[in-house]
């Protein structure tokens, strides 16, 4: 056992729970249902635990209901003391109701220049607003044990100048003379994140809400860095100072390669997130092994995660998010060795 393993110990066991009863959040994320075409539900949760990780989150879709393997995955996950928290892509067309053959005025996003976006919606129209209450909801009511808003943003920088954007932020900002347009983007979005919260505690009082955001400057209250650079975050209407409140925990996306950084700016970032998170809800950073995705693909060298874990867990964290599975466990990855690094990190003496 090497001292960083030790270390990590040490820390994950010091780990007070917060007010919300969030800590030593050990989880990986992973698509579903796409996941099961390469892996049995059963070999899911079995590489899950092998890895002394005990929470898995899983980007969800409609089609899930009715698949008898998601409900497979829940049941063996849960008979190994594995939570499941299922991750909604809030914005994303085709993610929280079925996808229209084309674009729909009623619920996909309008660029500057009028023309709808195929593949993203608008937050502030009641159809996409009512889907995404609809689909939580019919999860709430399975046996999970979380429920995690992604993409709970608005979309690109040029989305969304649909008429009611239009009309709702000119009568937002009569009502609330010297604030901007992105204050009434970040009042659309928070207001989204507490009607969710709302409706699925009232179907499972105990279920753990989160939220996934960009990450956020010292002193800031809204996320500001995105793959397209610093500054562009805080326009798609996401306020940390105002989802800490509506949420468990927060899941900063520190996707250090993608965004050109290294290992000390996900421990630095951490640090920023539990100061602005100020005592309010517990903070569960997320941090990408490998990305897939061609336009961003990359990897944090082996080793690295020995180094981060303990980091972020002195720094008050209370979990950690590993993206993805498929880092972990597809043979893809197997020579970088991330598993064994995890499991050696999260063993118990």
């Amino acid at each position: 056992m090497t001292c960083h393993t030790v270390l990590a110990l040490i820390l994950l066991s010091l780990t007070v729970p917060d007010a919300r009863g969030v800590s030593d959040l050990r989880g990986v994320r992973m698509d579903l249902p796409s996941l099961f075409g390469e892996a049995a539900p059963r070999q899911i949760v079995d590489n899950v635990a092998s890895a002394n990780l005990n929470a898995i989150l899983c980007t969800v879709h409609p089609s899930i209901f009715g698949d008898g393997r998601f409900q497979e995955m829940l049941e063996a996950a849960h008979a190994k003391g594995i939570t499941v928290h299922v991750v909604l892509s809030t914005i994303v067309a085709g993610a929280i109701a079925p996808r229209s053959p084309a674009p729909d005025r009623d619920a996909n996003a309008t660029d500057s220049s009028g023309k709808l976006a195929a593949d993203w919606l608008c937050p502030t129209k009641p159809k996409v607003r009512q889907q995404a209450l609809d689909f939580a909801r019919r999860l709430a009511a399975l046996n999970i044990d979380g429920l995690q808003l992604d993409y709970i943003r608005f979309g690109p920088l040029d989305l969304c100048y649909c008429d009611l954007c239009r009309r709702e932020s000119e009568a937002w900002l009569k009502a609330h003379p010297g604030l901007s347009r992105e204050d009434w983007r970040e009042s659309v979005i928070t207001s989204l994140a507490a009607e969710v919260r709302q409706t699925v505690r009232s179907i499972r009082p105990g279920i753990i809400f989160s939220c996934s955001t960009w990450t956020v400057g010292d002193g800031q209250q809204r996320t500001n860095l995105t793959p397209e650079g610093e500054g562009f975050g805080w326009r798609q209407g996401q306020n940390f100072a105002q989802l800490r409140d509506e949420v468990d925990f927060l899941r900063p996306m520190l996707y250090s390669c993608m965004l050109c950084r290294d290992s000390e700016w996900i421990v630095e970032m951490t640090r920023l997130a539990m100061r602005n998170a100020g005592g309010r809800t517990a903070i569960v950073p997320g941090v990408a092994l490998t990305i897939e995705e061609p336009w961003k693909a990359c990897r944090i060298a082996p080793g690295e995660l020995t180094k981060i874990v303990p980091a972020i867990f002195q720094a008050g964290a209370a979990g950690i998010a590993i993206f993805s599975y498929q880092s972990l466990f597809s043979s893809r990855y197997s020579h970088l060795g991330y598993a064994e690094e995890v499991r050696r990190l999260f063993s118990r003496p």
